[in-house]
């Protein structure tokens, strides 16, 4: 696939969330079909993703890294957006009888907390990343990375966060090698910060 400067991307991406009002409340949490929103909750299924993207860029990761102009509109579209909950509640893809875990391992925090357990799941129709158990709190434009290491110069991404809570499934295209990008990463694109990851290991077999 063609390899973009995250700059170029996020630059597109921040247009189109100036016009969609999508910047303030996280891709997660945008208005689509099979969404309901109740209170400060939001319940998302089976939303359909684009195709994952590689792309290389260098990370910030890290809140000590934002300039204090920076930091403080991170910090007020956190309390913005803290508040709403996306709960997703997918079982698990394929059958039970044929699916296969290849890959899981379990999500800690960085910038902020991060918990649940990720799977890359084999079955009839293909793989996906399964996250079980997963919860971080919602932020700014969150999406989903598998990267090479933690340092995130080179990634796949997997597109928008689609829940900050719960069950929910991921598909992968079948180019990308877990075992070269293992390591899942929850990432706020306008600010470069690393909520939480999680690296995948093989299982046993």
């Amino acid at each position: 696939m063609e390899r973009q400067p995250l700059y170029a991307l996020s630059a597109a991406g921040l247009a189109l969330a100036a016009a969609t009002g999508w910047y303030y409340l996280s891709p997660a949490s945008s208005s689509r079909a099979g969404q309901e929103q109740s209170a400060n909750t939001l319940r998302v299924e089976n939303l359909a993703l684009r195709p994952a993207t590689i792309e290389e860029t260098s990370f910030s990761r890290g809140l000590e890294n934002l300039s204090p102009e920076s930091l403080a509109q991170f910090e007020t579209q956190m309390k913005e957006l803290a508040a709403i909950e996306i709960i997703a509640s997918e079982d698990m893809p394929g059958i039970p009888s044929t699916r296969i875990a290849t890959h899981d391992g379990s999500f800690t925090a960085y910038a902020e907390p991060a918990s649940g357990r990720g799977y890359v799941l084999q079955t009839e129709t293909g793989r996906s990343l399964y996250l079980d158990g997963f919860e971080t709190p919602n932020g700014p434009n969150l999406h989903l990375y598998l990267a090479k290491d933690l340092t995130g110069r080179e990634y796949y991404d997997l597109g928008a966060l689609r829940a900050t809570k719960g069950n929910v499934g991921y598909p992968l295209d079948a180019e990308i090698n877990v075992d070269e990008y293992p390591y899942v990463l929850i990432w706020s694109v306008p600010f470069r910060v690393l909520f939480g990851s999680a690296l995948l290991s093989a299982t046993e077999k």
